[in-house]
């Protein structure tokens, strides 16, 4: 009986194979379209609580464009508020930005879809947040995003939750798309003499990179909070939870820097370096912007 079976048997095998080997070629031909209407993508909940009522829609209006190195030119996207209470993450082409650009969202880079490691969650407003992973990749050319010269004077608004109290960078511009040292950095991590969080703004002046903010406050893990710096020609100030902290001077201003033209600007995590796995951000996002007015950090909107 097996015997008679065999030869029906495997050629009926040769032509499933080849039908879900022509199947899946089709579906990687069909996935190159990124024009995406009415996707619904259910927010993961990273904390305690319900999803349950938390529906959101994403619309791609235009195709992402994939460069080497894994970079893409990024898109700009943002969140509409529609009115049977869901959200629709939307993208459209995004040009060179000029040198009147007063406002830079970050998050907006994000693109759809979604990167590796990014998923939707909860925010602490009423629209959501981005949850990043260790292995979150999020890095475009920043020279789509900044003007060619930087900000002379500007402020920097995060609303964060990290999963994990150890070290983590929130975003770091980097000369080259890969490595280099960082340009403009946050990061946190573990205070080594307390359960608190140390909070560090970093930038490479004549291509060393330094620390030019360092703050041990509470920890952070677990807990929405907001954190904001006002960068002027002669200090940092830096607020949290739209309370003034402290202010260092600085020798030397940090602003009106030049972006080489291979720069990149990575979210969660500073390239591909040997070490930047161990010092991926694992937490949510739900704002990171820079803007042109350093007194914007004054006027972080927080609540919980």
């Amino acid at each position: 009986m097996g015997s008679s079976l065999t030869p029906i048997f495997v050629p009926f095998c040769g032509r499933f194979l080849i039908f879900l080997l022509v199947a899946a070629l089709a579906s990687v031909t069909s996935s190159k379209a990124t024009i995406r209407q009415g996707a619904e993508f259910k927010l993961e909940d990273t904390s305690e609580g319900s999803t349950e009522g938390f529906g959101i829609e994403i619309e791609t209006l235009s195709e992402l464009e994939e460069f080497g190195d894994g970079l893409m030119k990024p898109d700009l996207c943002f969140f509409i508020h529609q009115e049977n209470g869901s959200y629709t993450w939307t993208c459209e082409d995004r040009g060179y930005p000029d040198n009147s650009l007063k406002d830079v969202d970050l998050l907006g880079t994000i693109g759809n879809p979604l990167p590796i490691g990014v998923s939707l969650t909860k925010g602490p407003y009423t629209k959501p947040a981005f949850h990043f992973r260790s292995g979150a990749n999020v890095g475009r050319f920043a020279r789509y995003i900044f003007p060619k010269g930087f900000f002379k004077e500007f402020s920097i608004s995060v609303v964060i939750r990290p999963k994990s109290a150890e070290r983590g960078v929130v975003f770091a511009l980097l000369p080259h798309i890969r490595r280099g040292n960082v340009i403009l950095g946050l990061e946190i991590h573990r205070d080594s003499f307390s359960e608190g969080t140390t909070i560090s703004l970093i930038h490479a002046n004549n291509g060393n990179t330094r620390t030019v903010f360092d703050f041990t406050v509470p920890s952070l893990t677990g807990k929405w909070t907001w954190l904001s710096f006002s960068i002027r020609n002669n200090g940092v100030t830096f607020y949290k939870d739209c309370r003034e902290v402290d202010t260092k001077f600085l020798p030397t201003a940090l602003g009106n820097f030049t972006l080489p033209r291979n720069s990149a600007l990575y979210i969660g995590r500073a390239g591909w370096t040997p070490g930047a796995s161990s010092s991926a951000f694992q937490g949510d996002i739900a704002e990171l912007s820079m803007h042109r007015d350093p007194n914007k950090a004054q006027h972080q909107e927080c609540k919980a």
